[in-house]
């Protein structure tokens, strides 16, 4: 669903870039070695870690850890980009290299489960928020990270339930704190589509009045607003309602076609409702 802030995943980003590669750091700084971490330099620390401590689990275990951070960075760097498939490359072989860290793989699928969805894969970006949700991930931006990408997938997959159930826990963990109100005016409205489709009008009226209500919300998120609003309004016979929202989603100019279309169509059918056939007959040519 357009207009979803990308500054939650931003957030992801930056608590599972420094996870692992702050325990590399300090295994790196005991063995007396630089910090860089280069594929020379896991060499360097596996020969020292069999000449010196001659252990050798402990030396498997440093490696993968230095191997699973190069990853973890390439992961962040393509999916920064938008680099969605080389980013899922990168994501798995930090998953299958140190498996164990399990923060790093909440961090991981949830970057998965943000490609997946970006590639216009969804039931694939349901499986990976779901694992990453299995590890019990304890950062509140990863959990809310992995719960917005499941409710947005299964909205794409039409499973608006899910997408009810999902999105809800996303606006309950938003506390005074870490409150944003940008991300709970998209979760707003993409409540009221669900809802929507589910035939639940009085609950879509409330979410969309939500959203309506938050003063950070853009033009484009105002107009399918209005949208929702005049939909929802129609089907439960508040004719007049309907009939003032879709005004209100005209008023705002909006650029898109489909939206003029839709928008003008409602009018004109709120209009006639309310016995009102030449509003209803200028609003109908409009929707041409």
């Amino acid at each position: 669903m357009a207009g979803i802030p990308s500054a939650i995943y931003s957030g992801v980003v930056g608590v599972i870039e420094f996870c692992t590669p702050n325990i590399v750091d300090t295994s790196i700084e005991q063995m007396g070695f630089s910090q860089h971490r280069t594929m020379a330099k896991v060499g360097v620390a596996v020969s020292s870690a069999f000449i010196m401590f001659k252990s050798y689990p402990i030396a498997v275990r440093y490696c993968r850890r230095l191997i699973c951070g190069n990853r973890v960075r390439s992961a962040c760097a393509h999916i920064l980009q938008d680099h969605y498939r080389m980013a899922i490359i990168a994501a798995n072989a930090a998953l299958y290299v140190n498996p164990s860290e399990r923060q790093v793989a909440a961090g991981m699928n949830y970057l998965l489960a943000k490609s997946h969805h970006e590639l216009g894969e969804f039931q694939a970006a349901v499986h990976a928020a779901q694992a990453g949700l299995n590890e019990n991930p304890t950062d509140s931006t990863v959990i809310m990270g992995l719960n917005m990408h499941m409710a947005l997938s299964y909205f794409e997959l039409k499973e608006y339930q899910k997408t009810v159930e999902f999105a809800k826990v996303v606006q309950l963990m938003q506390n005074d704190d870490s409150f944003d109100r940008q991300l709970a005016m998209s979760m707003n409205n993409l409540l009221a589509t669900s809802y929507l489709a589910l035939n639940m009008y009085e609950e879509a009226i409330d979410y969309a009045l939500a959203a309506l209500s938050n003063d950070l919300i853009s033009n484009k998120g105002a107009i399918t607003t209005h949208k929702l609003l005049a939909m929802a309004y129609f089907k439960t016979g508040k004719n007049q309602e309907a009939r003032e929202s879709a005004q209100a989603g005209l008023d705002r100019n909006p650029e898109d076609k489909e939206d003029i279309t839709n928008l003008a169509t409602l009018l004109s059918q709120a209009c006639s409702a309310l016995g009102l056939p030449k509003e209803a007959k200028i609003a109908a040519q409009r929707a041409l």
